[in-house]
């Protein structure tokens, strides 16, 4: 039987009797000094002063410790941080704006002693003090945004050595007043003028960020691209694409598309490109490039953009045209099957599958080889059999014995989709596959004895 949900618990303990969950709390209490903690913490909450000052704290105890967390532990730690958070958020926040405001300062802090003493290489805790800089927008913006916001902006943002106070740069509209965040970008403009062309122009970079919380964009793009043109430095492009089609401007967008995009191989050309299919509906040259991007992948979701701008009538006879180029322009086998699952062909996508097993490669990855045939398990088992079976064949190449175990999980899913397969066509049956499976990996005993421990094939 699985574990409630945390709703389903939620609703099992709101029908109990208060007394009985106050008895269950005090346990609780006695047996750990954090449960301890965070009950006076949750009985404060109409006395806000009472309130921070166990809140601070509880950031005080957190800090103080000594222990190192290592990648198992760090969600503990992670969930500690995150109540605190919620506390503040939920509990003192409303109550008492400034009381918040010197919480989360405090919070924020307590990065110097925390930060060096986790494996955050999940980001878990890197994810928590960016949320506390969110939180401190939200604070500084419900209190008016008081001189002590600008301080703390400032002392904060001073030390990031972590990279846990990114975020505040992005806050800073919502953080400081405008008159004060306009003398601090004035500061700083000046220096990154005076740092421009030394190797790390850090200050740009906080810089660029606060010019695009401010919606100062030309600024933004400025210190961004340090002085350098989009085209020297196109890594850029999608960054402010975005930026420029967040604030509503999306011919300026499609203008850094333009520049930054000359040569097409950008990581993230298509997700710009449908961005930019979103905000400019009647343009003649996003439909010209989501037609060359499409007709260079085989990209359903380009595709469907494509058909999106045409007009209902001339749909069919596009649609009947993409068929054509995905089968005829060389795509890959896995690439054309890709695309008429997508397009909602899935006996095509099977029927091309049985055909052209043989065609089926090494250097087709086993993620993009299981992640089709589990689509194509039910409807069409034949066609997901032979990509599973690519998959085993995969990692036995490799001969890594720490992959056996999902070879032969492969080989369970096989066994049970061939009960369902009455007719193999042109395939070979399973026995005639193993048999194959055997000559060309017979020796890997360490395989086989855990496929007979199975008892597989």
């Amino acid at each position: 039987m699985s574990p409630p949900t945390h709703q389903e618990l939620r609703e099992q303990l709101a029908r109990c009797p208060a007394a009985e969950l106050a008895d269950l709390l005090v346990q609780l209490a006695d047996q750990s000094t954090e449960v301890e903690k965070a009950v006076q913490t949750f009985l404060l909450r109409g006395d806000p002063k009472a309130l921070a000052r166990s809140l601070r704290s509880r950031i005080a105890s957190v800090s103080r410790g000594t222990r190192f967390f290592f990648r198992a532990e760090v969600h503990a730690l992670a969930r500690r941080l995150e109540d605190l958070l919620s506390t503040i958020e939920k509990d003192l926040l409303p109550a008492d704006p400034l009381l918040a405001l010197r919480c989360l300062g405090a919070f924020l802090a307590s990065d110097e002693k925390i930060y060096p003493r986790v494996d955050d290489s999940s980001g878990v805790i890197g994810d928590a003090y960016h949320e506390a800089c969110r939180l401190l927008g939200n604070a500084s913006t419900a209190a008016n945004q008081p001189p002590e916001a600008t301080e703390l902006f400032l002392s904060l943002s001073s030390k990031n050595p972590y990279g846990t106070r990114d975020r505040l740069f992005d806050e800073a509209a919502r953080i400081v007043a405008p008159d004060d965040l306009q003398a601090i970008v004035d500061e700083w403009y000046e220096r990154y003028q005076e740092e421009r062309g030394e190797p790390l122009p850090g200050i740009g970079v906080q810089l660029s960020a606060v010019a695009r919380s401010m919606g100062r964009l030309s600024l933004f793009e400025e210190t961004l691209l340090g002085g350098r043109s989009l085209e020297d430095v196109p890594l850029f492009t999608p960054q402010l694409v975005r930026v420029y089609l967040e604030h509503g401007q999306p011919e300026t967008a499609l203008d850094r598309f333009r520049t930054g995009t000359k040569d097409k191989h950008l990581f993230e050309y298509s997700a710009m490109l449908l961005e930019l299919h979103a905000a400019l509906p009647a343009h003649d040259e996003i439909s010209r490039r989501l037609w060359e991007a499409f007709a260079a992948s085989a990209d359903s979701s380009l595709a469907d953009a494509y058909l999106e701008r045409l007009p209902a009538g001339e749909r069919d006879f596009i649609r009947e045209r993409m068929r054509q180029h995905v089968r005829t322009a060389g795509f890959s086998l896995l690439q054309q099957a890709e695309f008429f699952l997508a397009m909602g062909e899935t006996a095509t996508a099977a029927a091309l599958l049985e055909n052209g097993y043989n065609s089926l490669t090494e250097s087709d990855s086993e993620y993009s080889l299981v992640s089709l045939a589990r689509r194509l398990e039910n409807p069409e088992p034949l066609a997901a059999s032979l990509l599973y079976r690519a998959a085993l064949a995969s990692l036995l190449r490799t001969s890594n014995s720490r992959y056996y175990s999902r070879a032969v999980h492969y080989a369970k899913t096989l066994k049970n989709l061939s009960e369902e397969i009455t007719d193999w066509k042109a395939a070979p049956p399973p026995e005639r596959f193993w048999q194959q499976i055997r000559e060309d990996h017979g020796r890997k005993p360490a395989f086989w004895k855990k496929l007979a421990q199975a008892s597989l094939p």
